[in-house]
């Protein structure tokens, strides 16, 4: 059900080399699995409130840039939900 963070940034890397081959889509609601991805990897999917998907890219949003400017983390970005910004 949940695993150490070690293995989770084990499995991490294991994902990157894989992608470095073939495209890996990996979906997940662990902070600490975000932490060990590259922002410009991340995509976030969202339902609005008609039930469609929206996907965003973290990456573009000056909000989330100011966030990890100051020095708070993706995985805290992602775990109080400020990714969508």
């Amino acid at each position: 059900k949940h695993i150490h963070p070690y293995l989770l940034a084990r499995v991490a890397e294991l994902l990157k080399d894989a992608a470095q081959n073939t495209p890996v889509i990996v979906t997940t609601q662990n902070p600490e699995l975000v932490r060990h991805v590259d922002l410009r990897s991340l995509l976030l999917v969202t339902r609005d409130q008609e039930g469609f998907s929206t996907i965003r890219q973290p990456a573009k949003s000056e909000e989330v840039q100011h966030f990890l400017h100051n020095e708070i983390g993706i995985a805290d970005l992602f775990a109080q939900n400020l990714l969508g910004i």
